[in-house]
């Protein structure tokens, strides 16, 4: 890996992959010019990365990382140049297997969910597929993630933690987890806690479970699901191959919490599951924005072609 500008460091790209990454990049910047107002450089940034698309193509590089950085970092503004390299960084972790150093889980989770979210900010993902009206305030479901992270032995652990004496878990509605866009989000900090911005995940989640209570199990048909939100700690102390699940609900009488030990595998399958989340709203967005430019705009222009004929 290689470090640019904001400190964070540059993957080694695939040389297989690395034509079809510029070319999804490309893809996504595109999608920032049909949003108006596009950001500053854009359309600088796509000149850039075309000129990468066809060096890339007329010879065989070892380290395409290293080319792509050098043209971005020649060609963009130093602070321009910081932000692509970040967001293609973050593009390419979701194409190649990322390497898990040993029991240091929480790191690369926290790190990569932090990327994640600034990525589909600048991408404009929370803007086209977020959850919210307020700008820089969305949510974005991770449904992958969330079964991977909130698993269902972690569930059926929860809600017999949950309802230990007042009530018999039944079955479960479903856990949702959401990527949070607000770079300043803070949970209600538990103790330990009390300024640690690298203690929680930039995501929230809600569970919905049914529950029987004692001498009422049958009366009146199924009680209706209980809900309540969840942040996402690391553990207190040197431990970073656990996390801790808190709910804010009913913080003034106490805090449910549960505490997960995580594996390698186990940590394998919740990064794929939220590399799959983000590919598939990208895939997805492309796929519309490329859709609206073959069939939909010249539908819409042959419209008015003809309207105009008819006046």
């Amino acid at each position: 890996m290689r470090s640019y500008a904001d400190g964070q460091s540059m993957l080694s790209i695939d040389p297989n992959l690395a034509i079809g990454l510029v070319q999804t990049f490309l893809s996504v910047l595109q999608v920032k010019i049909s949003l108006r107002p596009a950001p500053a450089h854009t359309e600088q940034t796509i000149l850039v990365f075309n000129g990468i698309k066809e060096k890339l193509s007329s010879s065989n590089f070892e380290d395409a990382g290293a080319v792509i950085e050098e043209h971005v970092k020649a060609e963009l503004p130093q602070e321009v140049a910081s932000s692509v390299l970040a967001d293609f960084n973050t593009l390419a972790m979701m194409a190649q297997p990322l390497h898990v150093e040993a029991f240091d889980y929480w790191n690369l989770l926290l790190n990569l969910t932090r990327s994640a979210r600034d990525f589909c900010h600048r991408s404009n993902i929370f803007r086209l597929r977020g959850i919210g009206w307020t700008v820089g305030h969305r949510l974005l479901k991770m449904p992958k993630t969330s079964a991977a992270l909130f698993d269902a032995a972690t569930q059926q652990s929860w809600m017999g933690l949950r309802f230990p004496d007042s009530g018999r878990p039944g079955p479960t509605v479903g856990t949702e987890l959401y990527l949070i866009e607000d770079v300043g989000f803070t949970p209600q900090l538990p103790y330990p806690y009390r300024a640690q911005p690298d203690a929680f995940l930039p995501v929230i989640g809600n569970t919905k479970a049914t529950y029987w209570e004692h001498g009422h199990g049958g009366y009146g048909g199924q009680p209706p699901p209980d809900s309540e939100p969840l942040d996402i700690f690391t553990l207190p102390g040197s431990d970073l191959h656990w996390v801790w699940f808190i709910s804010g609900k009913d913080a003034e009488v106490c805090q449910i919490r549960w505490q997960r030990m995580l594996t390698a595998p186990e940590v394998q399958k919740i990064v794929e599951s939220l590399k799959q989340d983000i590919s598939g709203y990208v895939a997805e967005i492309i796929g519309e924005q490329q859709l609206g430019e073959s069939s939909l705009w010249p539908s819409f222009t042959e419209l008015i072609a003809q309207l105009s004929t008819r006046g």
